[in-house]
């Protein structure tokens, strides 16, 4: 199948599906994708679901549950084919929605999850953005240094639990967040 056309057309005979399911699979990935956007991998794993969801399993036997699901991978395709479902701009709009809450390294491992990494100029720019990032969220929460070992150390594990750098983490807590020497 070298592209799904727009009205999703009749699987072919090898599919032995209905029109119907191929449609309902084709309606569930554009009601996805406009709630928000997802990776490649993420919206495999929600159509394998989805058919999953969808099949009784005393009517299917293996063969017609492996044709159904061999229909993912062209639908993936031609979506890809519309742009409506972008591997990069799941990583930037990802980027950008969690960078101020989030460091780098727990980005990276979200994106992860989702079978993708930041291209080498997006994680120079997440990595360089860190400590400006930390320290605005450090000083909205806490505000000022404390001499308080105890209070430091409190503070230190809610910036680590935001998945920022020890390094980075260090220089804040300890007031040396703005400036680039530590």
């Amino acid at each position: 199948m070298a592209g799904l056309p727009p009205t999703a057309g009749a699987p072919t005979a090898a599919d032995a599906l209905p029109d119907d399911r191929l449609r309902r699979l084709k309606a569930r990935a554009l009601s996805l994708l406009a709630r928000r956007e997802h990776s490649p991998e993420e919206m495999r794993q929600k159509l394998r679901a989805s058919l999953r969801r969808g099949s009784r399993p005393e009517l299917q036997d293996a063969e017609e549950t492996a044709a159904a699901q061999a229909l993912i991978e062209p639908l993936i395709a031609w979506l890809e084919g519309l742009d409506l479902l972008n591997a990069r701009r799941f990583v930037e709009g990802r980027i950008q929605a969690r960078s101020g809450r989030h460091g780098s390294p727990r980005i990276r491992q979200e994106l992860a999850r989702h079978g993708l990494a930041p291209d080498e100029d997006q994680a120079a720019l997440l990595r360089a953005a860190d400590r400006g990032h930390a320290q605005a969220l450090w000083l909205r929460r806490y505000g000022e240094v404390s001499s308080d070992p105890g209070e430091r150390a409190r503070q230190m594990r809610f910036l680590a639990g935001r998945g920022f750098p020890p390094e980075v983490v260090r220089a804040v807590v300890n007031g040396r967040g703005d400036s680039d020497n530590d």
